[in-house]
């Protein structure tokens, strides 16, 4: 029987058959001639498919074939127990996208738009229609482009867990005055390269002062508390780091700097720090 035909009987393709004998797992037909296949290479070849669809890789099944005294069954079991934990895994992944196709807000369902790509990982959805609410009345580019940047960055906080989801459950009590007071402070800091440093800096509180006002009126105790640590944090690594990277420019790192300062100290008026196990002072702040 020439190679061609043993494909043929097993299934397979010449160049396999070729590759088996490269690694090891067929051994060569002896003679100078052309090759001639028997019987038991049929039958390696076949007990080498049946393994292979099985789930062994070509590896363990050069070891079992190759070595009389190796435990077969405990082979087998691990390979068993390599599949279970790739099931496992798939399963993992599949209740993940379920997740994140769940959260996708109505209107993105069925579209390719690039508001869809954004929205991976995607904001709870109180905190996505906010945004849609904010960015409705908003014309100018660099605005948008400063609120694309927060909302990304935020995505980013709660993707790694440096935000809790639930400190945005009172955003869908904001009315449109407080919606337009926002945008105001946003147009405020798209013009920040217009003022001089000292302005910089009082812009960056008053902007600050405002969220604190609205954050009195709207929030309760929990999400007051919430609020106050996730700012504590942005004061530290790798938070710090995050926010400088979503705004290198030195100005708006300026402003920024001056803005989380200045949200740390009042929100501690309303909201005093409790001792964290992870809390660590910050001795030192670059100056901007």
């Amino acid at each position: 029987m020439r190679v061609k035909e043993l494909a043929e009987h097993t299934g397979t393709t010449v160049r396999t058959i070729r590759y088996y004998h490269q690694v090891g797992l067929l051994p060569v037909p002896e003679g100078n001639g052309p090759r001639d296949y028997g019987f038991e290479h049929l039958i390696r070849v076949e007990r080498i498919r049946h393994l292979r669809r099985s789930g062994l890789s070509l590896a363990s099944i050069q070891t079992l074939i190759a070595d009389d005294r190796i435990d077969v069954a405990r082979e087998l079991q691990a390979t068993e127990n390599s599949i279970n934990q790739q099931i496992a895994d798939l399963e993992k992944q599949r209740e993940r996208l379920r997740s994140l196709r769940s959260m996708l807000p109505d209107r993105c369902v069925g579209k390719r738009t690039e508001t869809q790509f954004e929205l991976i990982p995607p904001l709870p959805s109180q905190l996505d229609d906010l945004y849609a609410r904010l960015t409705a009345g908003v014309d100018d580019e660099r605005s948008m482009a400063l609120i694309r940047r927060e909302k990304q960055l935020i995505q980013l906080f709660l993707h790694r867990g440096l935000i809790p989801g639930d400190v945005f459950k009172s955003v869908s009590e904001l009315d449109e005055s407080t919606l337009k007071g926002f945008r105001d402070d946003i147009n405020r800091f798209a013009r920040i390269h217009q003022l001089d440093p000292e302005a910089v800096i009082e812009t960056a509180e008053a902007t600050a002062d405002h969220f604190i006002d609205v954050l009195r009126t709207i929030g309760d105790r929990r999400t007051i508390e919430a609020i106050s640590r996730h700012l504590r944090s942005l004061e530290r690594e790798p938070a710090r780091q995050l926010v400088l990277l979503a705004f290198p420019d030195p100005v708006e790192a300026r402003y920024v700097d001056a803005r989380i300062r200045r949200l740390c100290t009042r929100i501690a008026e309303i909201a005093p720090s409790r001792p964290e196990p992870d809390d660590t002072p910050t001795h030192s702040r670059t100056a901007r």
